[in-house]
């Protein structure tokens, strides 16, 4: 199975989860999801299918998956041996200005962000090493640091995360700013970005297609095909995210936060959002403790 993973980078533009452990069956799943990832392996064997690629994982491995880039994750998982990572994913274009002033760390940056990688991991990393301090380092200092400072210091937890990468050698070319060595985006990816930057408005698949140049049938099917979920279901998922982060973060109305994310008629949104989370918005909007359902 394919499908989109609902990693909503566009609200909150970073995401550091350390040691998170799972000790139940863990098939994984084909998906793919926006920002960039870095997974590192603490414990669990298994292998990891990347594009064409199988990549066998035991701990110590540190795998690195592009934006949009279709992968799945297939660890044994037993009682004495669960399946434990830590996951550091952001928003690339959120963080450029952060790394832009240091030249050749930018054109590093944006090789692993947009070029065409000849490997995506590095095995036998052990947790003495200056990759897995920097997890440590960053994640007690993500969990004290003021909210408003958090993502300055993830832009600087890149900026260590990269030199630490770069020392290493990893995917270091001399040529990283070749046109050539940009890789092919898959056509599901060109559809997510521009659902991501024309989502709040009232769009319509004739739009997509003469934007994209493509056919409405071929882009409905490549879409499935690639991701596993529709063109709509991923669109409406997209607007009800950002409809539940601006109910818990600001005091817009409800129906502006509706137009504001791309529903017009103020019933419709209503309906749908209470479909896809369970709450009407101001029911979600009262329960401060309510998840981010998608």
């Amino acid at each position: 199975m394919k499908r989109i993973e609902n990693i909503n980078l566009s609200t909150t533009p970073y995401r550091l989860s350390f040691r998170h452990l799972t000790d139940r069956d863990y098939q994984g799943y084909y998906h793919c999801h926006q920002g960039m990832e870095f997974l590192f392996i603490h414990q669990g064997n298994g292998h990891v299918k990347v594009d064409n690629q199988i990549i066998r994982v035991a701990p110590g491995t540190l795998i690195y998956f592009q934006p949009y880039q279709l992968h799945r994750v297939q660890i044994n998982i037993s009682t004495d041996q669960p399946y434990e990572r830590t996951v550091i994913s952001f928003e690339p274009a959120v963080f450029t200005s952060y790394i832009d002033p240091l030249v050749h760390l930018a054109e590093y940056y944006n090789y692993l962000w947009q070029g065409k990688l000849p490997k995506q991991y590095v095995e036998a990393l052990t947790e003495d090493s200056d990759l897995y301090r920097i997890f440590e380092l960053f994640h007690k200092r993500l969990a004290t640091c003021k909210k408003t400072e958090i993502q300055h210091e993830f832009g600087v937890l890149i900026i260590r995360l990269l030199h630490a990468l770069h020392e290493m050698g990893f995917n270091d070319s001399d040529s990283i700013s070749d046109t050539d060595s940009l890789r092919l985006k898959r056509h599901s990816e060109t559809i997510m970005t521009w659902i991501e930057e024309h989502y709040m408005k009232d769009i319509t698949l004739a739009q997509i297609s003469e934007d994209l140049h493509l056919s409405k049938t071929y882009i409905s099917r490549i879409f499935r095909e690639e991701t596993g979920a529709s063109l709509m279901d991923y669109l409406t998922a997209r607007r009800i995210r950002q409809a539940t982060f601006l109910l818990h973060e600001t005091d817009l109305p409800v129906e502006l936060i509706g137009e504001n994310v791309g529903f017009p008629n103020f019933s419709y949104f209503c309906q749908v959002f209470k479909k896809h989370t369970g709450f009407s918005p101001n029911q979600l909007r009262k329960n401060k403790f309510a998840p981010p359902f998608l």
